[in-house]
């Protein structure tokens, strides 16, 4: 039978150590849930983009000729990834800096490595990826 002192520190509640480790807890939870939400359909897209821009990049410096990858194709036919079976696909916006009458709205990758340069942004779900293409050195980096 308990004592009514140890009855007493049963009733008090929690300290206010376990409830910032309970905070903190679903803090954590909360964030990779957000990053597990964020992960989906965007990243895919982002991924694709990535290596359909690789790709062109690629053939460029090994074949000896420019590639121009038009926007249309970045993220639905460019690339290694099957995404032209998916029913929602996303919104491209591509912005060259060195924009050519002759391709539109298109980067293109020249055999020196250079590229002409610009950036793509994929809306998707209402998440932006943004991909920006260096005209000196054709790389490629995703913010």
């Amino acid at each position: 039978m308990p004592t009514s002192g140890s009855r007493r520190r049963r009733e008090r509640g929690v300290t206010l150590l376990e409830l910032l480790v309970v905070i903190a807890l679903l803090g954590m939870l909360a964030a990779a849930g957000a990053g597990a939400y964020r992960g989906g359909n965007s990243t895919r897209w982002a991924e694709a983009a990535l290596t359909a821009l690789e790709n062109a990049k690629w053939l460029a410096l090994s074949r000896g000729h420019a590639v121009t990858l038009p926007c249309a194709e970045i993220v639905s036919g460019g690339g290694s990834k099957d995404t032209s079976n998916v029913a929602d696909q996303p919104d491209v916006t591509c912005t060259s800096t060195i924009p050519s009458p002759a391709s539109g709205s298109a980067i293109t990758f020249f055999p020196d490595g250079s590229s002409s340069g610009g950036s793509i942004i994929i809306r998707h779900d209402g998440w932006d990826d943004r991909i920006q293409v260096d005209w000196l050195t054709g790389a490629l980096s995703r913010n």
